[in-house]
């Protein structure tokens, strides 16, 4: 009997691609079908990674073995991508971020809770050992109270058509800064007060993004992030009893610390989307709605984040008025 997980994937892109690799390599998964706007691009993923190609994908999803649904379209699709699969009774796992704002999410939750479907943001950082480890590090009080986190994410992006338009879901914010968002949310929670800033591009998104978080503790986490430059991607933990240092935070394997006076660095094996597959395919068999690693609070927290960097950046998606 193969115990193989099944999934289904909707985009044939990058990350399709970024994904299949690792998680085909262990043997604990397998892609049966795939959908993408595109045939041809479908038939290619279907011929690289063994699986069939559709040309509806409403018959992706429902095709015999699919146990899981794995969304990998633009931002501006994942709501209705996300809503067909739960529709045709699948659970979802949604690329980051979930979805464009917090009202496509909140339906998603109300419809996939209703009918207990798995939903899970595809935020793969959160389910790597070096993240696990410092969140917990962190809360048990080894560099005291945070006072400061300061996290940069900047990547040169002129010629990525996804990442400069608005029509999907373009801008620094929701694909890079999510990222250092999320890593402020998993240590401090939802700020108290946000304080936005941002250099437009030509097509409108922003593309050049400072952050000020005064979070709940009053400690700030100030976020940089940007597609005009590229800078070091890397956190600063600033305790009062000491603090990390987070080289390539959302990948990275290793941090600096120093914590009563003594300073150390701690390795890990390394990041892989498959500890974020292998976990959301047990989950979904367990019959859970949500993951440990991430719950739907903490989705809908950082969306509402990003809802008000984007009303005082001044920019708006044609979703938001759907």
């Amino acid at each position: 009997m193969d115990k193989r997980f099944g999934w289904a994937y909707i985009g044939s892109g990058s990350i399709a691609q970024k994904t299949a690799n690792q998680i085909l390599a262990k043997g604990d998964h397998k892609i049966i079908s795939v959908w993408s706007k595109h045939k041809e691009n479908s038939d290619k993923f279907a011929k690289k990674y063994n699986c069939l190609a559709f040309e509806r994908m409403e018959d992706a999803i429902q095709a015999q073995g699919v146990e899981g649904v794995y969304i990998a379209t633009p931002h501006t699709a994942h709501f209705n991508n996300a809503l067909l699969a739960l529709k045709c009774q699948k659970p979802v796992l949604i690329e980051k971020p979930i979805t464009v704002n917090t009202k496509e999410l909140k339906m998603l939750l109300e419809y996939g809770t209703k009918h207990n479907l798995y939903i899970g943001e595809a935020m793969w950082m959160k389910f790597n050992p070096l993240a696990k480890f410092i969140n917990e590090y962190v809360k048990a009080g080894n560099i005291g109270d945070i006072l400061e986190l300061d996290a940069s994410f900047c990547v040169w992006s002129p010629r990525r058509k996804r990442v400069n338009r608005p029509e999907l879901g373009g801008g620094a914010l929701l694909d890079l800064g999510v990222y250092p968002i999320t890593y402020s949310h998993m240590l401090l929670g939802k700020p108290s007060a946000i304080d936005a800033k941002t250099k437009l591009n030509k097509f409108g998104v922003d593309g050049d993004d400072e952050i000020r978080l005064i979070n709940k503790n009053d400690s700030v986490s100030n976020i940089s992030t940007s597609i005009f430059k590229y800078s070091m991607i890397q956190t600063n933990i600033i305790g009062n009893n000491g603090k990390i240092k987070v080289p390539n935070f959302f990948s990275g394997n290793k941090a600096v610390i120093t914590s009563d006076g003594k300073k150390f660095v701690y390795k890990t094996d390394g990041s892989s989307y498959t500890y974020q597959f292998n976990k959301v395919a047990q989950d979904i068999r367990l019959g859970k709605l949500e993951s440990e690693e991430v719950q739907h609070k903490d989705s809908l927290e950082i969306m509402e984040i990003m809802d008000e960097c984007r009303k005082q950046f001044g920019v708006y998606y044609k979703n938001d008025g759907a």
